[in-house]
């Protein structure tokens, strides 16, 4: 864990996930990863929001952690419902594959049996549930439209939002 942990509006941040890059690589993870150190995620669960704009800067953050991990012990005011028992993880190289949305399927000129057998063939590419990856096309909750997004909140909180054309 990071020596020093991370606080929004005083309040301290809930630890939501670490990563082993090596561990990732090794699975055959994504190039443009480290191949070092760790990933942490935090997020303020206190916020109550997903919906973040220009004032929320710092209430997620990713931290990637390089060299020896130094141990850091939760603080004393982050609330027992923010404390996340751990999980171990296995990495496994997988094929992602676009949504429907994100491919932008014209079902129009197929009949009612071709549409059927295409959304069944589509459907049986999907990995079961909890899906969970790094890497890839997103598996997205709510829409397909989350890099665009997250360019946008990037361009709001002053962070450029490089790699989504503007």
């Amino acid at each position: 864990m990071t020596s020093v942990w991370p606080r929004y509006e005083g309040r301290p941040l809930c630890c939501v996930a670490q990563l082993n890059l090596p561990e990732v690589q090794a699975a055959g993870g994504p190039e443009w990863l480290p191949g070092h150190g760790r990933l942490l995620f935090f997020y303020e669960l206190e916020h109550g929001s997903w919906g973040l704009n220009a004032n929320d800067a710092g209430s997620a953050i990713t931290i990637h952690e390089t060299g020896s991990p130094v141990a850091a012990t939760e603080p004393d005011d982050l609330p027992y419902e923010a404390k996340f028992p751990a999980y171990p993880v296995a990495f496994v190289r997988g094929t992602s594959y676009p949504t429907e949305e994100r491919q932008a399927i014209d079902w129009s000129p197929l009949n009612t049996a071709s549409a059927e057998a295409l959304q069944e063939a589509l459907a049986d590419l999907v990995p079961p549930p909890p899906m969970h990856q790094v890497g890839g096309y997103p598996c997205p909750v709510q829409s397909d439209h989350m890099e665009a997004e997250c360019h946008d909140i990037a361009k709001r909180l002053g962070h450029g939002g490089g790699g989504v054309a503007d």
